[in-house]
């Protein structure tokens, strides 16, 4: 029997950061299939149904980042920017270097006029993408054992 990509993935997940932690980012199949029907009715401009499916699918997984970050892309793609930018939080409470998701708080903050909030979380993302473009050099730095 075959192993699918997602079990190898939560596998790694269990073995890096325990069980609590790898459960929180894969979402039990119920909370999938709402997903899937939230991004189709996002994807389709029906926002006001995709809304209350992907708030089915956070009620089932409420520590995922992916259904919570979905969920407050489709809130801000209805001007509901407060509570798009606490769900934000919350998701970045979870898991800190959500790019996506601090790159769209960052955005709805702007937004809502809350500009030193905005500058902060923009310096953190821009200081996570300069970690992230170097790792690859350090990596083989490491590898090579010249550093």
């Amino acid at each position: 029997m075959p192993i699918s990509r997602q079990f190898l993935v939560f596998y790694c997940w269990f073995v890096a950061f325990g069980s609590a932690h790898a459960i929180a980012f894969f979402p039990a199949p119920q909370a999938e299939a709402h997903i899937e029907r939230g991004l189709n009715l996002a994807r389709a401009g029906k926002l006001d149904q995709a809304e209350s499916e992907l708030r089915v699918a956070a009620t089932i997984a409420p520590s995922n980042p992916e259904v919570l970050s979905t969920l407050a892309t489709v809130l801000a793609m209805q001007s509901k920017l407060g509570e798009s930018t606490e769900i934000f939080r919350k998701v970045l409470q979870i898991s800190p270097k959500e790019v996506t998701a601090r790159r769209y708080l960052a955005a709805n903050l702007w937004q809502l006029h809350l500009y030193p909030e905005a500058k902060q979380n923009l310096e953190i993302l821009l200081r996570q993408i300069k970690a992230a473009a170097s790792f690859p050099r350090l990596y083989w730095k490491w590898a090579l054992g010249t550093c």
